[in-house]
């Protein structure tokens, strides 16, 4: 049930964040630089949000520390920029990488493959979309944002039942190489979120880089 669910999330997450993000667009200055710095990050946000929402009352990240979902969501959006001309892969990429730190810290145990199952599901939507022929806004947008988060679901549902399988509730303390793994994690979601908080600093306060 409560992998259904988290597929649910991710759909009405397809159709909400376009509508910020169009609706944001009617309101805001036609200029790259507030695409940056309020688009992606309030898109973002609000995909993160709602996942967020299903993983505290569905998986346990219901704590402070959970929250942190919803910022590194956003911020792996913004971060995909950097990654522009690799598209098919960026949102999934960084975002997974944004979020490994929170799925490390709550399942040990190959939380590396949520990285991978967030990259392959992403992947995989807008290939399904550019098969399918489906193009122009907003309607090519949504049809986008459905498939690739369908299948983004789809991919990532397995991931959460097999880390909860492999991951008991109450986890033993964490041996050294644990903590080395659970460091390299946090590295990792830290370099991706520092790296779109470079861009936001870099293309909206030009002034800032000397």
């Amino acid at each position: 049930m409560r992998y259904a669910v988290w597929i649910g999330a991710n759909l009405v997450a397809a159709w909400v964040a376009p509508s910020v993000s169009f609706a944001l667009g009617a309101v805001l200055p036609a200029a790259s630089d507030w695409t940056i710095a309020i688009i992606y990050p309030a898109t973002g946000a609000m995909v993160g949000l709602i996942q967020w929402a299903v993983m505290a009352r569905w998986f346990g990240m219901g704590s402070r520390l959970g929250m942190l979902w919803i910022p590194a969501t956003a911020l792996g959006l913004v971060a995909s920029v950097m990654l522009s001309w690799w598209f098919l892969l960026a949102p999934g990429l960084t975002s997974g990488l944004a979020q490994y730190a929170l799925v490390k810290r709550r399942w040990p145990v190959l939380a590396e493959l949520w990285v991978v199952a967030a990259t392959a599901g992403w992947l995989a939507g807008v290939l399904a979309v550019g098969q399918a022929g489906i193009a122009g806004p907003p309607w090519g947008l949504w049809a986008s944002m459905t498939a690739a988060a369908a299948l983004y679901g789809l991919a990532t549902a397995p991931v959460l039942a097999l880390l909860e399988r492999l991951n008991p509730p109450e986890p033993a303390p964490l041996s050294i190489a644990g903590k080395l793994a659970l460091g390299l994690a946090i590295y990792l979601s830290v370099s991706t979120c520092a790296s779109a908080l470079w861009v936001f600093l870099f293309l909206f306060f030009p002034w800032w880089n000397f």
